[in-house]
């Protein structure tokens, strides 16, 4: 049992643009990671971040990562990995999404964060 004052709660939000941690080696992975949410109502015409799922119909598919931040970097992976394609399928329109690649472009983790925390896409 919860006893008490009285508060008002509006719902814990935050925005979370996308960001880049781009490897200068074959040793690490790259990284990007941000709200679909935050950078579709970006001021930035042209940030995004997205994953593109393709399936055909033996059951084989791919997934295609990329993604633009406001200093105009530029960033990609592709997988062919089931697991991979199923986190990416998961990915809504107010998504957290951030995915990891290696120095080759192949996609090596996809994260994807479902939550009332990351703002709603603006028309």
């Amino acid at each position: 049992m919860v006893t008490g004052g009285t508060a008002a709660w509006a719902g814990f939000r935050g925005d979370e643009p996308v960001t880049m941690s781009i490897s200068t080696s074959c040793s690490t992975w790259s990284r990007v990671g941000g709200s679909l949410g935050t950078a579709r109502n970006s001021s930035d015409p042209n940030t995004y971040i997205s994953c593109s799922v393709s399936t055909g119909a033996s059951g084989s598919g791919s997934v295609n990562c990329a993604a633009r931040d406001t200093q105009n970097r530029v960033a990609s992976c592709y997988s062919s990995s089931p697991a991979l394609i199923n986190a990416a399928a998961t990915i809504k329109g107010d998504s957290y999404v951030m995915f990891y690649w290696d120095c080759n472009g192949v996609c090596q983790s996809i994260y994807v964060r479902n939550s009332s925390y990351a703002p709603p896409k603006s028309p």
